[in-house]
């Protein structure tokens, strides 16, 4: 039972790093958005044309490939 949550926390824990500009995301939140900005500990994300929302990077849950949020 411990083996898989570990492994799941580690999976995430490199999710977070690779965050990268430009990248399309979902948050456990459920915003999605594009990220504009990528800081330490948090990200600013562009969640329609000309609004902007800055949150913690932990809390970016899923990563889509490029192309998939075509409205933002």
């Amino acid at each position: 039972l411990i083996r898989p949550q570990l492994k799941q926390a580690k999976q995430h824990r490199e999710l977070v790093a690779s965050l990268a500009k430009g990248d399309e995301v979902a948050t456990s939140g459920g915003l999605l958005g594009k990220i504009k900005e990528v800081g330490d500990n948090f990200v600013v994300l562009e969640i329609s044309k000309e609004t902007q929302v800055k949150i913690q990077k932990q809390s970016v849950s899923i990563v889509y490939p490029k192309g998939t949020l075509k409205t933002i």
